[in-house]
């Protein structure tokens, strides 16, 4: 008989792969070299910048620190391993890191430093950004221009908001030549610049003999925004009104609701939601867009709560009146105190609408895996019964 038990000791045990590096040795000086390297170009960066002027020289600083950071990656790419408490890589990655530091020392100090040295950069300072022309600034602008702004954002939001669901309706109406008017509305008022637009309805309108709102130019700026609001939010809400599904529809009108109740009640609500987050980027350009309304001259504040200038208007005064333009920036930091939350905003809304839409969609196949199951098992039992 022959012997076959000891066959599997006869093959020789696989040995592992070669990988081509080795273990930290201790005679390696690159860790050193690293760490001196690095801690060279850390303490010499200030040193460069701000204490010794050296000229052109001081280019090896970042150098150093490239060389640095070059010797420890490459130090780390030889090993394989680097034992508990060893530190060797310790050192290496403290070198890397201490170069990259004085590199970044250097460049952001140079710069820092060419700034504050540049007469050029430093009048462009003191003309942007003035402290005391803030201060004196700051009132005016809250008191008059955000409040002038405010206003005339509000009715065009709401007037191009309900203007515009009339618009979209007409859009996708059976009718052509409803759809063809409301086709070239948009095609006009989205294709012309918003500043035609007011400059034509806030100077056009009172020439001709034609003054619906009285004297008051808030009034037709509000107005020509509103019209130009409603062209975009026509489109938009019609883009919502056309996605949602046609079930939603059959299942209203097979209830017996009349289609434009289902229109109202069932389609409308749902298109809106949908499209929430392109709605509230409207309103935020058209809250931008209200700085154009200084076109039309709007005057100072005379005591009415709704006369006087908006945001921008009020700081191009200013700027004129001091010779400083601090006042143009202070009102462009009001529009982003406004836009910024909006757009923040915007980002939560479209955020929760998308989780919503997820954990629907996830409800509804959860159902339809039970409806299966019972039905699965129903068939089952009926064929078991008939058995």
């Amino acid at each position: 008989m022959t012997d076959t038990t000891d066959a599997r000791d006869a093959v020789p045990a696989a040995t592992p792969p070669t990988t081509g590096r080795t273990t930290p040795e201790a005679g390696d000086t690159a860790p050193t070299a690293a760490l001196v390297l690095g801690l060279l170009a850390l303490v010499a960066a200030p040193v460069v910048l701000w204490v010794v002027d050296v000229g052109i020289a001081g280019l090896a600083v970042p150098v150093v620190g490239y060389a640095a950071n070059a010797l420890a990656r490459s130090y780390a790419a030889r090993i394989d391993y680097s034992p508990p408490g060893d530190g060797v890589m310790r050192r290496a990655q403290t070198g890397r890191l201490a170069g990259i530091a004085g590199a970044l020392v250097f460049a952001l100090g140079g710069l820092v430093t060419w700034v504050v040295g540049n007469d050029q950069l430093a009048s462009l300072g003191t003309l942007l950004f003035n402290p005391e022309f803030f201060t004196e600034a700051f009132p005016t602008l809250l008191a008059e221009g955000l409040r002038i702004t405010l206003i005339v954002w509000v009715v065009a939001v709401v007037l191009g908001q309900v203007l515009g669901v009339v618009l979209a309706l007409m859009s996708i109406s059976r009718r052509f030549l409803i759809r063809a008017l409301a086709s070239v509305y948009i095609d006009i008022f989205r294709g012309l610049p918003a500043i035609i637009t007011i400059v034509l309805v806030g100077f056009a309108l009172p020439l001709a003999g034609l003054r619906p709102f009285g004297r008051n130019q808030i009034w037709y700026a509000a107005f020509a925004l509103g019209l130009v609001a409603t062209a975009y939010i026509g489109e938009i809400v019609r883009a919502g009104i056309q996605s949602i599904e046609g079930g939603q529809m059959e299942a209203a009108r097979s209830l017996g609701m009349p289609h434009q109740l289902a229109m109202r009640l069932i389609v409308i609500p749902q298109g809106i939601r949908r499209v929430v987050p392109p709605l509230t980027n409207e309103y935020i350009a058209l809250l931008k867009d209200t700085s154009l309304i200084f076109i039309i001259g709007l005057p100072a504040s005379s005591g009415s709560f709704f006369q006087g200038r908006d945001l921008f208007r009020v700081g191009q005064n200013l700027a004129q009146q001091y010779g400083n333009y601090s006042p143009v920036v202070l009102a462009g930091i009001f529009y982003l105190v406004l836009t910024i939350p909006l757009t923040r905003l915007t980002n939560y809304l479209d955020r929760r609408l998308r989780e919503g839409r997820s954990a629907e969609e996830r409800s509804v196949a959860a159902d339809d895996d039970v409806v299966d199951v019972g039905a699965t098992h129903g068939h089952g039992g009926a064929i078991g019964g008939g058995a």
